[in-house]
């Protein structure tokens, strides 16, 4: 059997593929991070905005005044729903202690919106509870 005639891969070749793969690699990763970091985020942010809408509804359907309140860092409550808590790390930064929402749907709010503030890493989302009850994430 000749040498010539074996088929197959020679070291460098192998060698090259793996620093091709290993580039890409380095290229791509930290963008799947940060990509990973805003999806996680904004699904915070989406479950922050429809817990306070149930609870708005909530408050209409019962005919009576509703609170949602905030118990940790990643932790609210929803009266008459439950305990909620901000998945992969994401935290509140500023939020209401106690949001209320009247038999008739908008919050009791004594000025101006109630702004609650989430983060992951270095990324903010923002839940906007205006004085007439709309809300909003930014």
């Amino acid at each position: 059997m000749r040498w010539s005639s074996v088929r197959g891969f020679s070291l460098i070749e192998l060698l090259v593929v793996l620093v091709v793969i290993g580039t890409a690699l380095t290229i791509a990763l930290p963008k799947a991070a940060a990509l990973r970091q805003g999806m996680l985020l904004d699904g915070a942010a989406q479950q922050v905005l429809g817990d306070l809408q149930r609870a708005q509804f909530e408050a209409i359907k019962r005919n009576q005044s509703l609170k949602v309140v905030l118990t940790g860092p990643t932790s609210y409550t929803v009266q008459f729903i439950g305990a909620r808590e901000l998945d992969g790390g994401v935290q509140f930064v500023s939020a209401p202690d106690t949001m209320r929402f009247a038999s008739f749907g908008p919050p009791a709010l004594s000025s101006g919106p109630a702004i609650y503030v989430l983060r992951l890493g270095s990324r903010e989302k923002r839940v906007e509870v205006s004085a007439a009850g709309f809300l909003r994430v930014r």
